[in-house]
């Protein structure tokens, strides 16, 4: 029986790491950095070997991060450790098996950015012929994309109207923006791979993207400290709950009116009138 247990962890290991190599795959083809690779190899490795061979369940990630908690490791270290785990689960399709990141008090202090400062960010990019950050800009606040996220917004996703995300579903493009996007790949003579490039056709890095955005403060006339790739998506995020709110409360006065409607109609009594 012990032996057979063995054997099954064995197989059990051999599948993952085998589903880990093609999630590894797919990442390098939308242009992940080697670096990067090594990395998500690395955490993902030191999860199966913590799993010892046994299935994954609905909580293996969330345990796999309240150990690394237990540990002492910091949240936004647990985090950078928990995405490539989520990426893998996400590329098996298992969204109900992702662990949720934990919140980060740094993150939490970034202050808001209202939505008429981001427009006038576009206008200062738009003014100074900036087409690169204009885009950028846009496309953090309208796809609520992180920083580490813009590779994958490729010619080809721009092509396909969606962007595969590694810890999640796919990201679909508003065509008003995705329209733009054509255009520009189009005039740039981008052929292939990650949209948004340097000259010699590498990926922007992360500090390049901020220090461009950061440009836009002065003369945007947006505090600095809100013109950075972190709050642009945390404005996406908080547009769209302002509007799923503004839904939620149409839907429940309507719901409302019908239900009026059917006690008029098939009401076990009239409600009786206030008296004065």
């Amino acid at each position: 029986m012990a032996q057979q247990e063995d054997q099954e962890r064995t197989a059990g290991a051999a599948l993952a790491e085998a589903k880990m190599e093609g999630y590894l795959e797919k990442l390098a083809e939308k242009g992940c950095a080697p670096g990067t690779l090594t990395l998500y190899r690395t955490n993902i490795e030191k999860f199966l070997q913590w799993l010892n061979g046994t299935p994954l369940d609905p909580g293996s990630a969330t345990q796999w991060r309240d150990h690394l908690l237990a540990l002492g490791r910091m949240p936004r270290t647990v985090n950078l450790q928990l995405s490539p785990i989520n990426g893998l689960l996400a590329h098996l399709k298992l969204w109900d098996y992702q662990a949720p990141t934990l919140l980060c008090l740094e993150e939490d202090a970034q202050p808001e950015l209202r939505r008429e400062e981001y427009l006038r960010l576009l206008a200062a990019a738009k003014a100074r012929g900036n087409r690169r950050v204009y885009l950028a800009v846009k496309v953090f606040a309208c796809l609520g994309l992180n920083v580490h996220e813009l590779p994958l917004l490729t010619v080809e996703a721009v092509a396909s109207g969606s962007v595969p995300l590694a810890d999640g579903p796919p990201r679909s493009l508003p065509r008003c923006l995705q329209r733009e996007l054509e255009e520009y790949i189009q005039d740039m003579g981008i052929t292939a791979g990650p949209v948004f490039v340097t000259r010699n056709r590498r990926p922007l890095t992360r500090m390049a993207v901020t220090a461009a955005i950061q440009a836009l403060a002065g003369p945007a006339q947006v505090a600095p400290e809100k013109c950075n790739p972190r709050c642009l998506p945390r404005l996406h995020q908080a547009t769209l709950a302002h509007i799923e709110a503004g839904v939620r409360q149409l839907v429940e006065r309507d719901h409302e009116r019908l239900l009026e409607r059917e006690q008029r109609t098939v009401g076990w009594e009239e409600v009786r009138g206030r008296g004065p």
